[in-house]
């Protein structure tokens, strides 16, 4: 295990039977032993619980610690987390709702007839919808083996794919289809994936945790990532990869830094407070499309 592997968070949303707060206390202690065990068996070095019912937080609680290195960290209620993938529920996904809604597109529309250049080599057909649900066709990654670097590099290699299958025919999960989804937020709304969520998601739902671009005044309460053994040989506390390769090694950078490659905006991870992503939860809703 890495010793400071991606803290487990764990968001659960209570089930609609009303409970007084000692009863569900009392019903909800049956979740120690499950994170304690996983904790004593070194799974995760610790985990936030955070449980809502119709609008309020009834349940939250911290167990084991957020960081082993260099110094062992207590793991506390508003402890932010690395949210990897999960950027691209927290962040692109419900950005590319919010202009499904203002009209900008249909969910079924080429993404060729917004972003041309995608169209080539046997893309044209593949739809927006498709991006979305992983049933695109492409690949599940760009080629991380060559050297490159910068955003327009990126896209330029995601608009060059060929697909593997035919679209539409399968599930295959692929961070190309959010790469090209990010390309679309940016072209549809005029602001690239890290402004756009600032203002129209984190902001309106008082996420005050959450962002692209974490201070480093929140530095304290980041959880660490993983110790990175493989490319730069420390520990990754608030930060994201940048799209940028050469000889093999994966350059990085902090996100405040100015002059980075703005890819890293595109397909870096959100940091969130486990709060936060609770207020996400009640303001999606099924749509029918």
């Amino acid at each position: 295990m890495k010793i400071t592997s991606t803290i487990l968070a764990v968001v659960l949303l209570a089930c609609a039977t009303a409970f007084g707060q000692g009863a569900l206390e009392n019903r909800l202690a049956v979740l120690d032993p499950i994170i304690n065990d996983a904790i004593a068996q070194q799974q995760i070095p610790g985990a936030v619980v955070l449980i809502g019912h119709e609008g309020k937080i009834v349940y939250r609680k911290a167990y084991g610690d957020r960081a082993l290195a260099p110094r062992r960290e207590a793991m506390t209620v508003d402890t932010i987390f690395d949210c990897a993938s999960l950027t691209k529920a927290v962040a692109t996904t419900t950005a590319v709702m919010q202009l499904w809604e203002q009209g900008k597109f249909r969910m079924n529309d080429p993404v060729a007839k917004y972003l041309p250049e995608f169209g080539q080599n046997g893309k044209q057909d593949i739809t927006i919808r498709q991006l979305l649900v992983h049933y695109s066709g492409l690949a599940p990654d760009l080629d991380l083996t060559k050297p490159w670097e910068g955003k327009e590099t990126a896209y330029r290699m995601a608009f060059e794919q060929a697909p593997e299958r035919p679209p539409g025919s399968s599930f295959v999960y692929s961070d190309i289809n959010f790469v090209v989804l990010g390309a679309l937020i940016e072209k549809l709304s005029g602001q690239p994936l890290d402004e756009y969520s600032a203002k129209r998601i984190f902001a309106p739902l008082g996420m005050r945790d959450s962002s692209f671009n974490p201070s480093r005044s929140l530095r304290p309460k980041i959880a660490p990532t993983e110790h990175d053994a493989a490319f730069r040989k420390r520990l990754i506390v608030g930060e994201v990869v940048v799209f940028h390769f050469r000889d093999g090694l994966v350059k990085d950078g902090k996100i405040a830094t100015k002059d980075l490659d703005p890819i890293a905006r595109l397909a870096g991870p959100t940091y969130a407070r486990l709060g936060d992503t609770i207020t996400l939860a009640p303001a999606h809703h099924t749509v029918k499309t």
